[in-house]
């Protein structure tokens, strides 16, 4: 299956959607130590495949290298975690890739007097010492930029990571994302910096769970959370988390007839009003399939039989 090369990071937050940090703007002040304990707070991602040994190899070298960055670089040693990305197909399905090969560090950032640190300070040296790592090790093991894939995420990522690039190698994709001003996770302010890296094999599997879905939601700027595909027993329903790109979360309730999935109802987060059944007898949803709902008599009808789901 040809795929057009354009990712995402998720960090899934979805991502999952998918790996991404999200940034606090609050005007305070922290001093920028050196720990040598690892500062871990990418969520889980279970990874159904694990990329391909040749690609472990590059990516360990990437780790390595950024391992070297100490006081003053770095607030701790670069961790590694499983990660996601997620990849735009050529059928235009935005597809979350889990893989076990995602390394996230944190930038010191600095002021004018390089004393201290700030929300929306930055530390552009150190940055681009980063960026320049991984390019070098990239094209000594023949990868070379993917352009489109560049652009689309530069496109699409969140506020506060402006800088994203791309690299593949025949069956072999790898990005790296990075903030240029600082914002903090709660515990301390950063510049953050991901690499991940993933292959063919990861993005087919993703693509086989996944697509069935999000041709029913026929919109590619929705994503799956891979971790929250909850079918029921008998595999006619099915409960999924979903989210757009800009991170939003809703949940889909679907149904499967004739071999062919379908949707019932997207609900919000916070959506939790029950629905009018005249809403899915309008849809033409078959009335074992409705979830919760009320008749106009505010006479409740709960044959909700769709497998639970609960929000992280």
């Amino acid at each position: 299956m040809n795929k057009t090369k354009a990712t995402v990071a998720i960090c899934i937050s979805i991502l999952l959607i998918s790996g991404a940090i999200y940034f606090s703007k609050q005007n305070q002040s922290a001093s920028c130590p050196w720990s040598e304990k690892q500062s871990t707070n990418w969520p889980k991602v279970s990874v159904p495949v694990s990329a391909s040994p040749e690609l472990e190899q590059v990516f360990n070298q990437v780790y390595q290298q950024i391992s070297t960055q100490k006081s003053g670089a770095l607030l701790h040693p670069p961790y590694k975690s499983n990660g996601a990305e997620v990849w735009l197909s050529d059928d235009s399905l935005s597809i979350t890739v889990p893989t076990n090969l995602g390394l996230r560090a944190k930038i010191c950032p600095i002021d004018q007097t390089g004393t201290e640190t700030v929300a929306g300070h930055t530390n552009p040296a150190e940055v681009a010492k980063l960026r320049q790592m991984v390019e070098s090790i990239m094209q000594k093991n023949g990868f070379i930029a993917d352009n489109t894939y560049s652009s689309y995420l530069v496109n699409i990522v969140r506020d506060g990571i402006p800088f994203a690039k791309a690299y593949k190698k025949v069956n072999y994709e790898c990005t790296v994302e990075s903030s240029n001003e600082a914002g903090g996770d709660g515990k301390e302010f950063f510049l953050g910096f991901d690499f991940i890296c993933f292959d063919r094999e990861q993005i087919l599997t993703a693509y086989n769970q996944q697509s069935p879905f999000l041709r029913v939601l026929n919109d590619k700027e929705r994503v799956i959370n891979p971790e929250f595909i909850n079918i029921s027993s008998d595999g006619d329903r099915a409960t999924i988390l979903i989210s757009d790109l800009p991170g939003l979360g809703e949940i889909a309730y679907m149904y499967k007839i004739n071999g062919n999935w379908k949707l019932a109802l997207i609900e919000g987060n916070e959506d939790h009003n029950i629905r009018l059944c005249s809403e899915f007898q309008t849809q033409n949803v078959p009335q074992q399939y409705w979830p919760a709902c009320e008749e106009s008599n505010r006479q409740l009808i709960n044959q909700n039989n769709y497998p639970p789901i609960k929000w992280q």
